[in-house]
């Protein structure tokens, strides 16, 4: 990648009188998505893979990242409108790890990583309890095997552990009261707001603005119904793509910085903090590059290597 900035304040000036379209903001938004993936591919991997003897704290950590990284790698793949469904389920899955991610590292106590283990095995159990308790009524289909699920349910002692790390951490009893998230925070606005009021400094309610403005109409394409399509313009969808494209590469390189912090990544990387910033730039740079082709100036925006090209 080239970390720079090849427009100068009179090439910006131009490209602000072109008014932009909808594909025009759509298609630099993806760039960002873009770039965001090769940073993690080419830059970011390497140094994680160098990582050894890792802490528990940092292999929690390092399995919320890959999961936003996986998210990253489909989503950098689905940039036409006709995507818009899937690009909302990925855009609004990064959200909530990117919120998990934050809320994880606001805490320096243990806390949150004993919630995260207990919450994975208390849900289990929900599920295979669920499961089992479903097929006790009604005849297991020819091939299916439920065994492992039976085997957990029938554990007595499996049973009260689960029911006395749900009263500990959530004061909740199963069966009939479940926690809903490993956190204190059972709902996702709650989330958003602790968030906000630990760090967000520079960009006041970052979280809250985010869920308000953008997550309600990530969810209308995720779940049923006609809620997000009805009556909508071809532009409607682009416009969408924008708003998820930055939303995604927002959080990313929130996690990315998160990752930094926690792993002291610039240590091995010097230019950690200026390449971070310029990927935050990436969007607004490809925008004004589209403008200014817009205007018949040949394309300058060229961050990615030759062997990045077809990532």
């Amino acid at each position: 990648m080239h970390f720079n900035d090849p427009f100068t304040q009179d090439d910006i000036g131009r490209s602000n009188n072109i008014q932009e379209t909808a594909h025009m903001l759509a298609d630099s938004a993806f760039e960002g998505v873009r770039a965001a993936h090769t940073f993690q591919k080419f830059y970011l991997e390497p140094l994680l893979q160098g990582l050894i003897n890792q802490n528990p704290r940092e292999q929690a950590l390092m399995g919320l990242h890959y999961r936003i990284v996986t998210y990253l790698m489909s989503l950098r793949k689905l940039n036409g409108p006709i995507h818009f469904q899937a690009i909302a389920a990925s855009a609004r899955s990064l959200f909530e790890l990117g919120l998990d991610i934050a809320l994880f590292s606001h805490d320096t106590t243990n806390d949150s990583l004993d919630r995260l283990h207990a919450f994975t095995r208390v849900e289990r159990y929900r599920v295979a309890k669920k499961t089992v308790d479903f097929f006790s009524n009604y005849s297991l289909p020819k091939n299916w095997v439920i065994s492992p699920q039976q085997s957990v349910c029938a554990d007595p002692q499996e049973e009260a552990q689960v029911k006395a790390l749900s009263l500990r951490y959530w004061q909740r009893e199963p069966p009939k009261n479940w926690p809903k998230h490993w956190s204190r925070f059972q709902d996702i606005r709650s989330r958003a707001h602790h968030v906000d009021r630990l760090h967000n400094v520079q960009f006041p309610n970052w979280w809250q603005k985010r869920y308000i403005l953008t997550y309600y109409m990530l969810s209308w394409h995720v779940h049923s119904g006609l809620t997000g399509v009805t009556n909508l313009r071809q532009e409607t969808f682009e416009g969408f793509a924008f708003e998820a494209f930055q939303l995604s590469t927002d959080v990313v390189l929130e996690s990315y910085k998160i990752l930094g912090r926690e792993l002291r990544l610039s240590t091995a990387m010097p230019e950690w903090d200026d390449r971070l910033s310029f990927l935050g730039r990436v969007i607004g740079l490809a925008l004004v590059d589209k403008c200014l082709q817009a205007l018949g100036d040949p394309m300058r925006f060229r961050y990615l290597e030759e062997h990045e090209q077809d990532d």
